[in-house]
């Protein structure tokens, strides 16, 4: 370094950094391993591990990299009942070309510890064993370790997990479950209690929802399961944070809590990153069938930030014309039923006729069970012309035919006005419904036109879709 005076007795320390190349890790030596082979230690480390353009070193080494290898030898070993293991500082060796390093990590692993005792009780604010939720019995039995079983430091916190989810459904946000240990050496054998404190039934105070700048409110709140004012729930919150990523209308979801005004109330936060919901899509092309193909679609999936959705698709060719409407509302005047209407106007010419599809369709759903299952309710109004008048597209037109033909051609493609209901079965598990990754959606129906309907037309009709 170099000092620098200055006026009025100060001075400027000016220190001078020369930095060489990166040095990577060349070798990790393990020893010390009886029990555990070097493969799945190597498994869980990030030293040493060379990605795509390491060029056979081990990569750079990085300090915290290095500190997060430890606690997984540590977790590792922990979970095979090696609790008194020990990672020593790593001994460090310099190459001879001075570019790389060398690690020696030194293991003592310590006995393998079986559990002597394990319990799991409740007690109350004065210390005093009380009668836990479900019962003592169902309590122990959502442990899965035994006395004789070797230690595993994972199983036992995932059980452990699943006993605060049970108390914090039921209310108690701040239960406390954690377990202690004591270790008997000469044994090789570790006592585990697992004291249980409630604590006081926590109501959800307040949920806010933060980083949407489009959508409404109203549009998440609905999706959740637990309202303002309601008993805490873990499992609920969990589901409401699902149910809001399937909508499809945001990269990020992140639920955090914090405490209320009182021990006995919480705060709900919601923090999302909205995603672009619409689409506008052109396209052209030319077939040697159809001639010149044009196609429009525009859509948006969450229209002004309402969740309701409109769709606007055109087709047009030498041998078709197809224009349709699709509008969705998810939640109708804001109740638990779902409205979508479609409209549309369809010509298709073929060689020796023409065929014009003119109607629309109203659907009213049902959540019978939220958020999978759901009943529908479909009137479709459709009016078919069969007509071997020559009928023309913007790109194209049909041939005259023999008056003769008409009455085959017409029963062979419904002509007249055909009126019908379809019931129809939905469930739909979807993690995303816009870019779904999992899940699945089945749906059943029955559509049945009859003249009791207004229908010139008469069928019934079954269909499956997945």
């Amino acid at each position: 370094h170099e000092v620098i005076p200055q006026r009025d007795n100060e001075v400027v320390i000016a220190f001078k950094i020369k930095e060489h190349d990166q040095v990577s890790v060349r070798r990790v030596t393990i020893i010390g391993n009886e029990n555990v082979t070097e493969a799945e230690l190597r498994e869980v480390m990030y030293t040493g591990q060379g990605g795509f353009l390491a060029f056979g070193s081990g990569g750079p080494f990085r300090q915290d990299a290095f500190e997060r290898d430890v606690l997984m030898l540590n977790a590792l070993y922990y979970d095979r009942g090696y609790l008194s293991v020990q990672v020593a500082a790593p001994r460090v060796d310099l190459t001879p070309d001075r570019t790389g390093i060398e690690l020696t990590l030194s293991l003592v692993e310590g006995p393998q510890y079986k559990i002597r005792r394990l319990r799991v009780y409740e007690v109350d604010a004065e210390g005093r064993e009380v009668e836990p939720l479900g019962g003592r019995r169902a309590l122990r039995e959502m442990v899965r370790a035994k006395p004789g079983d070797v230690f595993k430091r994972a199983e036992l916190s995932l059980d452990l997990q699943r006993v605060r989810t049970l108390y914090r459904d039921a209310g108690y946000a701040n239960v406390e479950a954690d377990p202690e240990t004591n270790l008997d050496p000469e044994r090789e054998l570790v006592d585990v209690v697992v004291p249980i404190r409630r604590g006081p039934l926590v109501h959800i105070e307040r949920i806010t929802v933060r980083g949407n700048t489009k959508t409404r409110d109203k549009v998440m709140r609905r999706e959740m399961e637990v309202e303002e004012g309601d008993l805490f729930s873990e499992t609920k919150l969990e589901e409401s944070r699902s149910r809001i990523i399937a909508l499809g209308y945001f990269e990020r979801v992140d639920f955090s809590t914090e405490q209320g005004s009182e021990d006995d109330k919480i705060r709900v936060n919601i923090e999302v990153v909205e995603r672009p919901t619409g689409t506008f899509q052109v396209g052209a092309g030319f077939s040697s069938i159809e001639n010149f193909i044009a196609t429009a679609q525009v859509q948006q999936a969450n229209l002004f930030g309402t969740g309701q959705s409109l769709a606007l698709q055109a087709q047009v060719s030498g041998l078709r014309q197809l224009i349709n409407i699709r509008f969705y509302e998810p939640y109708f005047f804001d109740s638990d039923f779902s409205l979508s209407v479609d409209l549309y106007d369809q010509l298709r010419i073929y060689n020796d006729f023409s065929q014009t599809s003119l109607g629309g369709a109203a659907t009213f759903g049902y959540a019978l069970v939220r958020p999978h299952t759901f009943a529908s309710l479909t009137y479709t109004g459709e009016y078919d012309e069969v007509s071997t008048v020559a009928r023309s597209t913007f790109l194209g037109t049909s041939s005259a035919v023999s008056v003769f033909r008409r009455l085959p051609l017409a029963n062979l493609f419904r002509d007249g006005f055909t009126s019908s209901l379809r019931p129809a079965i939905t469930y739909d598990s979807r993690d995303n419904r816009l870019f779904p990754s999992s899940g699945m959606f089945l749906r059943g129906s029955v559509e049945w036109a009859a003249p009791q309907l207004g229908s010139d037309n008469e069928f019934l009709r079954y269909k499956g879709l997945s």
